[in-house]
C-alpha cells in the first residue's frame, strides 16, 4: 500500500514538473519569436540606412552632376559659334562688313553672360568650385588608401591565420597521398574517442594527430617519394596491418587509467600503433593528481581531459588543447576585421569616384569659364579694333561704338555677378558635401551600433535556444520518469491482485507496519528488500518439496551408510588380500631367486646371477632387479649384455619360475630364436631336463630344436589350396 501511495505522489510530481517545464517552453518560444521580430527590424533599419538613404543621396548628386555638364556643353557651344564667326568676318575688307562682324561681335558679347545667366539652377544652384573638388578628391582618396590598406591588412591577417591553420591540420597531405594505394587517410578520421577524453588525446598525440596513415612497405615509401618532390607535406603514420603482437602492458597507478582505454580505431593496425605511441601515457582528473603522478613515476606521461601534459622529464604543456580554437578564434576575428575594413574600402572607393567626378565636372567648368574670359577678351580686343576702323571713317559710328562698348561693359559686369554666383554656388555644394559627410559618417555609426545590437541579439537568441534545448531534454526526462512510474505503479496493483489479491484501494486502506525509531519508511524499504535479495527467489512449492526432499534425503543418507559399511569391509578384505599377495609373493619371490641361481648355472657354465627387490618395504608395487654375470665378463646390467645373453638369462628367469611353481605344461613360442649353437645346445639341456617332470610343446624354426622333440606337429598346404596339420613321432622315424 506505500508503495502504491508513493508512486501516486511520484507520479503527480512528475507531472507539475511536466507543466512547468512546458510553460518554460512557452515562455521560451515567445522570446525567440520577440528575438526574431527585433532581429529582422534591425535588419531591415540597416537596409534602409546602407540603401535608400544612400541611393537618395547618389541620386541627388548625380542631378547636380548632370546640370553641370549640360552647362559645360552649353558654354563650349558658345564658345565655337563665336569663334568661327571671328574666323569668318577676318576675310571681309569692306566697312560694311566690318560694322557687321562688330554687331555680330557684340552680339555674342551680349549672348555669353546670358547664357550663363540662363544656365543658372533653380532653387539651390549647382556650381563647382575646383579647389574644394580638388581638396575634396584628395581626402576621399586619403580615405579611399586608408581602407585599401586596412582591408589589405586584415585580409593578410586572415590568410596568414588560414594557412597557420591549414599547415596545422595539414589538410591537402592527405588529399595529395590518397591516389596512393596503401594510404589509409588522415588519422583523426578513423579515431574513436571516449567521450569527454578528445582533448586529453590530442594533447598526447600531439603533431601525430593530424598524421596521414600509411600501410608499412612499398606505399610507405611511395608516400615519402611524393612528399619529396613537394607533392604533399605534413606528417607520416606508418602501420603494419599484419602485426598481431601485443605491446607490453605498463603498471597504471591508482587512480589513473591508460590512455589506451580512451581510444580505439576499426582500421588494423592502428591500435598497435597508438599502443606504442601512448605506451607510457596514462589519463588522470585533473593537473595536480597528474603532477602527483609524475613527481613519483618519472617515466609516465600524465594528461587530463582540459588537455593538460605533464611528463618527468620536465616538460609541461597547460591548455595545450586549446590552441587550435584560440587560433580558429582570431581567424573568426581577422575575417569579421577583413569584411569590415572592406566595407570601408568599398564605401571610400565610392567617395573618391564621387570625388573626382565632381573634380572633374568641376575642371571642366572652370576650364569653360577660362575659354569664355579669353574668347571675351579676344573678341573685345577685335571689337575695339574694328570700332577705331570704323571711327576713323564714320564719327556716327563711333558714337554707336562707343555705345556698344558700355553694353559691353555692362555685360561684362553681369558675367562677373554670374561669376560670383558660381562661387557661392560652389561653396553651397561644399557645404551640401559635407552635410553628406556628416549624415554618412552618422549613418555609419548608426549601422555598426545596429550590428552591435543584432549581433547581441543573435547570441541572446542562441542562449534561448540552448536553453529550450534543456528544456525539452527535461520534458523528455519527465515523460520518460512519468511512464515509468505509471509501469511500476500497474505492477505494483497487478502484484497485489495476483500474489495477495487485494485491491489497490484497499492496500491503501491497511495499517502501515510498526517501523524502528530513527529509522524511515525508505529506509526499512531498502532494509526488506536487501533481505530479500539474500533468501533469493520464493518458491510458492517450497514446503512440498521440502517434504519430498527430505524423504529423499534420508534414503540417500541410507543408502550412503550402506556404502560406507560395505567400504568399510571391502577396505579389510583388501587388506586380507594385500597381506596374502604379500606373502604369497614373498615366498614365491625367495623360491624364484634361488631357482635362478642354479639355472642362470647351468645356462651360464661359471657364471652368477640373481634376483633382488628393489624396494623390499613395499612389497605390493615393489619391481624385481636382476643381476647377471656371464663367466668371463665384469658386467651386471643386462643393456651391457649381447642378444644372446640376454636371451638366455630371460630363459633363465623363466625355467626358475617354472621350478618354483611347477606346472604339468609348459607353452614356449621361439624362444630360442635368438641363441647361437653353444647356447641353443643349453637350452636343449635344460629342456631335458624338465622332460622328466612335465610337457613341453614348444614353437619353433630350429632343426636341433626339433630333433630334441618326442613328437613334431606342422601345418602344410595342399594342392587344393587347403591347409592340414601333419604329425609325426620322432621314435618311428628313428625305428624304420
Amino acid at each position: 500500500g506505500h508503495q502504491i501511495a508513493g508512486y501516486q505522489t511520484r507520479l503527480e510530481r512528475l507531472r507539475d514538473e511536466n507543466s512547468e517545464y512546458e510553460r518554460h517552453e512557452i515562455e521560451l518560444r515567445d522570446r525567440l519569436r520577440a528575438l526574431d521580430v527585433s532581429v529582422l527590424d534591425v535588419e531591415q533599419s540597416l537596409t534602409v540606412l546602407g540603401e535608400e538613404g544612400l541611393a537618395d543621396w547618389m541620386v541627388r548628386i548625380e542631378a547636380l552632376r548632370e546640370r553641370s555638364r549640360g552647362l559645360s556643353a552649353l558654354v563650349e557651344e558658345k564658345r565655337r559659334g563665336v569663334t568661327r564667326d571671328l574666323e569668318a568676318a577676318a576675310d571681309e575688307g569692306v566697312v560694311g562688313t566690318l560694322i557687321a562682324d562688330a554687331v555680330a561681335l557684340r552680339d555674342e558679347l551680349s549672348g555669353l553672360p546670358t547664357s550663363f545667366t540662363d544656365s543658372s539652377l533653380p532653387g539651390t544652384r549647382v556650381v563647382i568650385d575646383s579647389q574644394s573638388a580638388q581638396d575634396a578628391l584628395v581626402q576621399a582618396e586619403s580615405d579611399w588608401r586608408s581602407s585599401e590598406g586596412e582591408a589589405a591588412r586584415a585580409r593578410a591577417r586572415s590568410d596568414a591565420l588560414e594557412q597557420q591553420l591549414r599547415i596545422a591540420g595539414d589538410d591537402d597531405s592527405a588529399a595529395a597521398l590518397s591516389g596512393i594505394d596503401g594510404v589509409v587517410g588522415p588519422l583523426m578520421e578513423y579515431l574513436q574517442i571516449e567521450e569527454g577524453a578528445e582533448a586529453a588525446v590530442a594533447c598526447a598525440l600531439g603533431d601525430a594527430l593530424r598524421a596521414t596513415v600509411v600501410q608499412k612497405g612499398q606505399p610507405a615509401r611511395r608516400a615519402i617519394e611524393a612528399m619529396r618532390q613537394g607533392l604533399a607535406r605534413g606528417l607520416v603514420l606508418v602501420i603494419d596491418s599484419s602485426s598481431t603482437t601485443p605491446f607490453p602492458a605498463i603498471s597504471v597507478p591508482a587512480g589513473a587509467r591508460s590512455l589506451t582505454e580512451v581510444v580505439h580505431s576499426s582500421v588494423p593496425g592502428i591500435d598497435e600503433t597508438l599502443a606504442r605511441l601512448l605506451s607510457q601515457t596514462i589519463l588522470v582528473a585533473d593537473w595536480r593528481i597528474a603532477l602527483d603522478v609524475v613527481s613519483e613515476n618519472p617515466d609516465l606521461v600524465a594528461v587530463t581531459p582540459d588537455g593538460d601534459r605533464l611528463g618527468g622529464v620536465g616538460v609541461w604543456n597547460v591548455g595545450g588543447a586549446q590552441a587550435t580554437a584560440v587560433t580558429r578564434a582570431m581567424v573568426q576575428d581577422a575575417s569579421q576585421l577583413a569584411v569590415a575594413a572592406e566595407v570601408s574600402r568599398v564605401e571610400a572607393s565610392r567617395a573618391v569616384e564621387n570625388a573626382r567626378a565632381i573634380l572633374t565636372a568641376s575642371r571642366s567648368a572652370e576650364v569653360q569659364q577660362v575659354a569664355a574670359q579669353e574668347r571675351r577678351s579676344v573678341l573685345q580686343d577685335r571689337l575695339d579694333d574694328v570700332e577705331a576702323r570704323l571711327a576713323a571713317r564714320d564719327p556716327g559710328q563711333q558714337a554707336e561704338a562707343e555705345h556698344r562698348r558700355r553694353v559691353i561693359l555692362e555685360r561684362d559686369a553681369t558675367l562677373g555677378t554670374i561669376i560670383d554666383r558660381l562661387s557661392n554656388h560652389s561653396q553651397a555644394v561644399e557645404r551640401l558635401h559635407e552635410r553628406l559627410r556628416s549624415r554618412r559618417q552618422r549613418e555609419t555609426e548608426t549601422a555598426r551600433a545596429s550590428t552591435d545590437q543584432l549581433e547581441g541579439l543573435r547570441k541572446e537568441r542562441t542562449q534561448l535556444e540552448r536553453e529550450l534545448l534543456e528544456v525539452r531534454e527535461r520534458v523528455t526526462q519527465a515523460g520518460v520518469a512519468d511512464a515509468e512510474s505509471r509501469i511500476k505503479l500497474e505492477n505494483a496493483v497487478e502484484l497485489l491482485r495476483a500474489e495477495f489479491d487485494v485491491e489497490a484501494a484497499v492496500a491503501l486502506d491497511a495499517p502501515a507496519p510498526s517501523v524502528p525509531e530513527g529509522t524511515t519508511l525508505a529506509g526499512r524499504a531498502r532494509e526488506l528488500e536487501r533481505d530479500v535479495r539474500l533468501m533469493g527467489p520464493i518458491n510458492p512449492l517450497a514446503l512440498a518439496e521440502y517434504g519430498s526432499l527430505g524423504e529423499r534425503v534420508e534414503f540417500l543418507q541410507s543408502q550412503i551408510e550402506d556404502v560406507r559399511s560395505s567400504r568399510r569391509e571391502l577396505n579389510q578384505v583388501i587388506r586380507m588380500v594385500n597381506d596374502e599377495i604379500v606373502s604369497v609373493f614373498q615366498q614365491a619371490f625367495e623360491d624364484v631367486a634361488e631357482h635362478f641361481k642354479t639355472t642362470f648355472s647351468i645356462l651360464f657354465p661359471g657364471g652368477t646371477g640373481k634376483l633382488s627387490l628393489i624396494d623390499p618395504d613395499d612389497l605390493l608395487n615393489t619391481g624385481i632387479e636382476i643381476d647377471a654375470r656371464p663367466s668371463g665378463k665384469n658386467v651386471r646390467r643386462l643393456s651391457l649384455l649381447s642378444g644372446g645373453e640376454r636371451s638366455l638369462t630371460a630363459l633363465a628367469f623363466l625355467f626358475s619360475v617354472f621350478r618354483a611353481r611347477p606346472s604339468p605344461f609348459y607353452l614356449l613360442d621361439e624362444v630360442e630364436a635368438a641363441l647361437d649353437d653353444v647356447n641353443l645346445h643349453r637350452f636343449l639341456d635344460l629342456v631335458q631336463e624338465f622332460r622328466e617332470e612335465a610337457q613341453l610343446v614348444i614353437v619353433t624354426h630350429q632343426k636341433r630344436t626339433m630333433e630334441a622333440g618326442t613328437v613334431l606337429y606342422g601345418v602344410s598346404m595342399a594342392p587344393g589350396d587347403s591347409t592340414r596339420i601333419v604329425s609325426q613321432r620322432i621314435s618311428d622315424v628313428v625305428s624304420s
